[in-house]
């Protein structure tokens, strides 16, 4: 058989008109290749083979052993199964006879029993009748007892409970009218407190209202001065034409005298050396209305009582008098 080393040093020999040799070479280096990789896997599978061999007639040695087991343990069981059969066969006829003897045995044991337990039965019936009797008759004196001592004890609740009822509603009574009293005489503090109040804010609006008529006559005594002192101014200046009268507008609602001027132009100014009542106003004290009423403390429901509506005058302040102007028309020169 040819190797892959013969492949390779095969040397051809060369002709004229021969093949290529570089082709050749290379043609025969995979064919070596081939066949060296066909080669080693041939000696594998020889290996391989020869492995299967060994493990085939392993398996065959090792099936005939078992075969021959078998033959063995079948041979084993119906022996056993035979032995088994006639001790069963035994067996089955010694049971029979022990419970033949067990069965006679049993029936003398139960017929004894049942007379025993029927005697016995007798007796525990007498004995629990009479113990039924006597437990009746105990209970019945006991529930008489426990009636009567839960009636006395009943009693004895009742009259306690309407003693205790009695004692609380007493109890109570006396707390509501001590509640009551002490309400009365809170309504009664806080009723005087706001009568003093009412009392203080009245007098307080008396005096503030008097203060104000006061001032208001002052103010229109000006006004009249004043009004006097224009048509005095006036009276002295020689006129010609009666011009209409017209209304002065003033802050106070006195009625206002008619003033007529003359038509000269020339009339002279008002003398210097008397002082103007209004300029004395500014030093007339100007009441200012701030009426304090504290809020009264109400803790509980507490009578009504009347509020009185405290009219807030407007202050008058002398910058407002100074600016109050008489408006007098001008006669027209003709």
């Amino acid at each position: 058989m040819l190797t892959p080393m013969d492949i390779h040093n095969k040397d051809f020999k060369r002709t004229i008109r021969g093949y290529s040799t570089n082709e050749v070479d290379e043609f025969l280096d995979r064919v070596v290749s081939d066949y060296e990789k066909l080669f080693r896997e041939n000696d594998k599978l020889k290996e391989q083979a020869s492995l299967n061999d060994k493990e085939i007639s392993q398996y065959r040695k090792l099936e005939k052993n078992l075969q021959d087991t078998l033959a063995m343990a079948q041979n084993t069981a119906d022996e056993i199964l035979s032995t088994a059969q006639k001790n069963a066969n035994d067996i089955n006829a010694t049971a029979h006879k022990n419970a033949d003897n067990i069965i006679a045995t049993a029936q003398k044991n139960a017929d004894d029993l049942s007379a025993t337990a029927q005697k016995n039965a007798d007796d525990l019936s007498a004995t629990a009748q009479k113990n039924a009797d006597d437990l009746t008759a105990t209970a019945q004196k006991n529930a008489a007892d426990l009636r009567n001592m839960a009636q006395r004890n009943a009693d004895e609740l009742m009259a306690t409970t309407t003693k205790t009822v009695e004692e609380m509603k007493s109890s109570t009574e006396r707390e509501c009218n001590s509640i009551r009293e002490q309400a009365k005489l809170e309504a009664k503090r806080q009723l005087d407190e706001a009568n003093a109040k009412l009392s203080t804010v009245m007098a307080e609006y008396e005096r503030i209202v008097r203060d104000k008529n006061a001032f208001l006559m002052k103010f229109r005594m000006a006004l009249e001065a004043e009004l006097a002192l224009t048509n005095q101014m006036l009276s002295s200046v020689p006129h010609h034409e009666v011009s209409k009268p017209q209304p002065a507008s003033t802050s106070t609602a006195a009625p206002l005298p008619t003033i007529s001027s003359a038509s000269d132009s020339t009339a002279p100014p008002p003398p210097a050396s008397q002082p103007s009542p209004l300029a004395s106003l500014s030093s007339v004290p100007l009441p200012t209305i701030t009426p304090k009423i504290d809020p009264i403390p109400v803790s509980k429901p507490q009578p009504k009582v009347p509020q009185p509506k405290v009219e807030h005058e407007k202050t008058v302040e002398p910058e407002d008098i100074e600016k109050t102007t008489v408006f007098v028309k001008s006669p027209r020169v003709k």
